[in-house]
């Protein structure tokens, strides 16, 4: 085991991430208006501040931004593949702290615009997005507690290596046994 990243172009791949979250989230809310038979300006107003920023920059992007988003995520693929040449395994937190405060996911917060709510949920999950959009697989298990909460461990392995990371599921699971463990009341309400 060593410390190790892979290497690809963070900034540009947080821009593409958030130009495909804004779009697919925007087509999701059109898709959901033409179903109920309304109007998108009555299915923005029913969504919360946050969802409604998004969606209407998702509306402002065109087919342009979003092939150019398709093509750097190609590129960043293929700028993390080589590192999985090399590691079996990337261990991150899932989280980058153990517990958000409660109100801190308040998605009707109307200070925050697109950009800045996109930057609020990154600052606290910034690991597990990378191999959302590489493909590549990925897990979070729950092998530790802090307090009466479980802390998450995010492992992903090389393109089409589930295997590997189920293996080492259920070798963790067998060491370091999960199932028993539950928040406190106090913990699921802020969940």
């Amino acid at each position: 085991m060593e410390w190790a990243t892979p290497s690809y172009a963070h900034e540009a791949f947080l821009s593409a991430t958030r130009t495909l979250w804004s779009t697919f989230l925007a087509a999701g809310l059109v898709g959901l208006a033409q179903m109920r038979q309304m109007s998108l300006d009555k299915a923005l107003a029913e969504v919360q501040a946050c969802t409604r920023a998004t969606v209407e920059h998702g509306l402002r992007l065109s087919a342009l931004d979003v092939e150019l988003a398709m093509a750097q995520m190609n590129a960043v693929s293929r700028s993390v593949a080589p590192f999985f040449a090399r590691y079996d395994i990337l261990i991150t937190p899932t989280l980058r702290t153990p517990t958000a405060p409660l109100g801190y996911f308040n998605q009707d917060d109307p200070s925050l615009d697109a950009q800045s709510y996109f930057d609020h949920l990154f600052a606290y999950v910034p690991y597990p997005a990378l191999f959302n959009f590489t493909g590549q697989p990925a897990i979070s298990l729950p092998l530790a507690m802090a307090g009466d909460l479980p802390l998450g461990v995010h492992c992903a392995a090389p393109m089409g290596d589930e295997a590997t990371l189920l293996q080492l599921a259920a070798q963790l699971e067998q060491a370091m046994p999960w199932a028993a463990r539950r928040p406190g009341l106090h913990a699921a309400a802020m969940l």
